[in-house]
C-alpha cells in the first residue's frame, strides 16, 4: 500500500464504502470462512483446530455477532472443556461450520448487527457553512482517534463536542459505533432520537450522520494510518475485544 502522509487528501467518493462496518463485517467473514473451510475439509475437527477457531472468534466477537456465531463459539467451548472432542460434538461442530461457510453470512451478521438511519446533506453544504456550526462527535472512528478529529474540527471553526447540547445541529457518530456496538445502544443517539420529533425542543431537526458524510464534508480531514482501533463490548459479563487493523483499508490521494 502506497504510503500517505499525515494531511494527505483524501478521494471521499472512492474511500467511503470502505470505512463502513459492512466492509469490516465482510473482510473479517471471509477470513472466519477460510479458516473453517480449511478445518472441516477433512470432516474432522481436531482440538487445536477448534483452539483455533475459538480464539479467533474471542478476538473478534464484538464485530461479527450473529446466532450462528454464538451457536458455534459455545459449541466450541463446551467441546474443548475436556480437551476431547467426541463423535457427537463433531457431528454439532461440523453442521455448525457448514453454516458458516455458507455465502450471504456477512450480509445476515450486517442485518443481526443492526443499522442506524443517517440523515443525508444538501449537496451543497460544505465545510465552510459549518463554521460556528456544533457538531457532536460519538463512537469510535476509524480515521483518526477522536482527540484528533475533535482538533482537526476546531481548527476548521466548528464548534466540535462530545456531548450533547442544545446548540448541537449534527451528531457524527464512528464509524465502529461506541463500546455497545453493533446493537447501536447510545445514549447520545437515543437523545436526540427523541427530541428532534418535538417542535418545542432545542434539538428539533438535529441530523444524525455517519462518519463518511464527515469525511465527505472535510476532504481534507487528516487520517491515522496504520493503527489498530480497538472495540470494547460487554457480552454476558464477558469483555469481548475487537482489534480491527486500519491497514484493511487502501486509501487513494487526491493529486
Amino acid at each position: 500500500m502506497a504510503s500517505n502522509p499525515k494531511n494527505a487528501r483524501i478521494d471521499c467518493s472512492n474511500h467511503a464504502k470502505l470505512t463502513t462496518r459492512e466492509y469490516i463485517i465482510e473482510k473479517l467473514t471471509s477470513e472466519l470462512q477460510g479458516i473453517c473451510s480449511c478445518v472441516i475439509d477433512d470432516r474432522i475437527v481436531a482440538p487445536a483446530e477448534a483452539t483455533l477457531i475459538l480464539q479467533w472468534l474471542e478476538k473478534n466477537y464484538a464485530l461479527i455477532h450473529n446466532p450462528f456465531v454464538d451457536e458455534l463459539l459455545n459449541t466450541l467451548q463446551l467441546a474443548l472443556a475436556d480437551n476431547v472432542i467426541d463423535e457427537h460434538e463433531l457431528d454439532s461442530l461440523l453442521k455448525l461450520l457448514d453454516k458458516i461457510t455458507e455465502t450471504g453470512l456477512s450480509e445476515r451478521i450486517s442485518e443481526v448487527a443492526g443499522t442506524i438511519e443517517y440523515d443525508s446533506v444538501p449537496d451543497s453544504l460544505s465545510s465552510s457553512d459549518l463554521s460556528g456550526v456544533q457538531m457532536c462527535i460519538t463512537g469510535t472512528l476509524l480515521c483518526n482517534e477522536r482527540k484528533e478529529v475533535l482538533k482537526f474540527l476546531k481548527e476548521q471553526n466548528v464548534d466540535a463536542v462530545t456531548d450533547v447540547t442544545q446548540k448541537t445541529r449534527y451528531l457524527v457518530i464512528g464509524a465502529l459505533g461506541n463500546k455497545h456496538w453493533p446493537d447501536a445502544n447510545m445514549s447520545k443517539l437515543d437523545r436526540v432520537l427523541k427530541e428532534r420529533i418535538l417542535p418545542e425542543s432545542p434539538l428539533h431537526g438535529c441530523k444524525i450522520i455517519s462518519e463518511n458524510t464527515l469525511l465527505a464534508l472535510f476532504p481534507n480531514m487528516p487520517f491515522q494510518f496504520e493503527r489498530v482501533v480497538t472495540v470494547e463490548r460487554n457480552q454476558n459479563e464477558k469483555k469481548s475485544i475487537a482489534e480491527v487493523p486500519l491497514t484493511l483499508f487502501e486509501f487513494e490521494r487526491v493529486s
